[in-house]
């Protein structure tokens, strides 16, 4: 079966920005093990100046440079820079991690399965900037469009589902995200009282709200240490939290440490004693599922499709959204019983067993290959 992956596969995969790029590099080294696979991806890219075919760990990768100067947004000239590539390729199936990219399939007439990361109708409201809520108003529109012409749809959590009602006579399929097997090699090498937040700086993931909900937690626990990694999307947010770390004396206690590589962050979920994420929505976030495989109990808001990934009390917290002072509570709680951070981490551990092995989610995935290539026959 020849397969074309469509997503923002890294240039440089020791530096990976972003849950949707993790998925896609982590899926393809997933399915070039997969017996009868001929892989190709098709990759949309800010990095490149100008497009590149790269021959790679057993599969082809199609960069598409976006163009830095535009009148047309990218979102909308991918689709038609896409298709040409697709018909080059010649694909049985084309699987999409992007809205662009299940049009273009449709419109070159491939059978094409895409995968939902995000729910871009909630996204909007935390759009700051004129360009950025266009854009996610751009995507709320291509997604909708995609789905209208797609032949089955990958939900990565029943929220996805359930945020598309309109929809519920497409073939839906639950596959969870997959993590590199590095996150499960990481686990039981705690430093107590160390907190980690791994992801994109921007509104949605609420940081001053994660800062403040810390404040907390030093109060009680003066020992405690939080340490955010992530590519700073939104700038004035970093300025606001070195701010307020400044202010409050938190310097030593607050580590603002920008993008870090790969083998840095798997080097943080090994040392952490709790993983925190304070969003306001998500989908199925990957720092929960790096954190089940590294066997660390999680505090996080019940934002989207959190409560479909964790079990509250079991592999660790549940609060709602914007409850700082309930997030500092179960926090504070967890630093201070050494059994129960290592009886939730054994038990979210068991669970990524099942559930994110890159491999069995790629077996998983060519599953829905052959069901949506069998279907369309039909």
């Amino acid at each position: 079966m020849k397969v074309a992956l469509i997503g923002p596969y890294p240039v440089e995969t020791t530096k990976i920005a972003g849950g949707v790029a993790a998925v896609t590099y982590y899926l393809a080294q997933g399915l070039v093990k997969q017996t009868g696979i001929e892989l190709h991806v098709v990759a949309p890219t800010k990095l490149l100046d100008e497009d590149r075919v790269v021959e790679k760990d057993g599969l082809t990768v199609h960069y598409l440079a976006h163009r830095r100067r535009r009148l047309i947004p990218n979102q909308m000239r991918d689709i038609g820079r896409i298709r040409p590539v697709l018909r080059q390729i010649a694909p049985d199936i084309v699987h999409s991690q992007l809205a662009t990219g299940a049009i273009a399939a449709a419109k070159a007439g491939f059978p094409c399965v895409q995968t939902i990361h995000g729910i871009p109708q909630q996204e909007i409201q935390f759009a700051r900037t004129f360009k950025a809520r266009t854009g996610a108003m751009l995507e709320a529109w291509l997604t909708r469009r995609a789905l209208r012409r797609t032949d089955s749809c990958i939900a990565i959590s029943k929220y996805v589902i359930d945020s598309f009602p309109e929809y519920t006579d497409l073939p839906w399929f639950s596959v969870h995200n997959p993590i590199e097997d590095r996150f499960f090699e990481v686990a039981g090498r705690e430093v107590a009282n160390k907190l980690l937040f791994a992801g994109m700086m921007y509104e949605r993931k609420n940081i001053p709200g994660l800062i403040r909900a810390f404040k907390r937690v030093h109060n009680e626990n003066g020992a405690a240490e939080l340490f955010i990694c992530g590519k700073v999307v939104e700038p004035e947010i970093f300025v606001w939290a070195e701010r307020y770390v400044a202010d409050n004396g938190l310097q030593d206690r607050v580590h603002l440490l920008g993008f870090v590589s790969q083998d840095e962050l798997a080097r943080h979920f090994a040392e952490a004693a709790i993983i925190c994420l304070f969003s306001r929505e998500e989908t199925a976030p990957m720092i929960i599922a790096q954190a089940m495989c590294a066997g660390k109990p999680v505090v996080s808001t019940a934002a989207g499709g959190v409560p479909d990934l964790m079990i509250d009390g079991e592999t660790g917290y549940v609060v709602d959204v914007g409850d700082e002072a309930g997030f500092a509570d179960r926090t504070l709680r967890l630093l201070s019983d050494e059994d129960l951070r290592s009886r939730m981490g054994v038990r979210g551990r068991e669970l990524a067993n099942e559930l994110f092995r890159s491999e069995s989610v790629a077996t998983r995935t060519y599953e829905v290959y052959r069901k949506t290539l069998a279907g369309r026959r039909s």
